[in-house]
């Protein structure tokens, strides 16, 4: 009876796809806050060019001062929210491409793994060919002797009968 194959590497092997799935959702959460920064400035961006518009035309029609002073504070708070939202959006692009770099890392050790554990059940069927070819030479090696000892076993049976009669 052939053992199934388990190879110590496997427990391994496990680890190691689990850490690539982690860092696969790792990668996706991370393009994900990074859509959604992207996403974000671009209200902030259209925000920004309604408030200057605004301004714009509040200063054709000769807008009071106070109203206009009102309008330039939200156009310094736009431009503020944009630059944090930069920032931002820079930092998460940086954690983007570690986060792809630690991905490929973890890939690469899964492949180098199961590559591994590959080679190892091909070394096992290997052994396990070598094994039942052993097993089958012993046993024609056996059923020839039995046709043998049968076939001795009857000329000599057939011998005393013939010195018999």
């Amino acid at each position: 009876m052939v053992k199934k194959f388990h190879s110590k590497f496997s427990q391994i092997q496990r680890v190691r796809e689990q850490h690539e799935q982690a860092a696969r959702n790792d990668l996706a959460l991370k393009t994900a806050d990074l859509h959604e920064l992207n996403r974000r400035q671009q209200i902030e961006q259209q925000q920004l060019q309604e408030v200057q518009q605004s301004l714009k035309s509040q200063v054709a029609f000769g807008a009071p001062g106070s109203f206009l002073q009102c309008l330039m504070q939200q156009v310094a708070m736009q431009e503020s929210k944009l630059a944090e939202l930069t920032a931002l959006q820079h930092n998460a692009a940086l954690q983007v491409q570690l986060a792809t770099h630690v991905l490929k890392a973890a890939t690469l050790n899964r492949k180098t793994i199961t590559e591994l554990v590959a080679r190892e059940h091909a070394e096992y069927r290997v052994s396990v060919i070598k094994d039942e070819d052993i097993q089958f030479q012993e046993q024609a090696s056996q059923a020839w002797q039995r046709r043998r000892n049968a076939t001795e076993l009857q000329n000599q049976t057939l011998a005393a009968e013939g010195e018999h009669s």
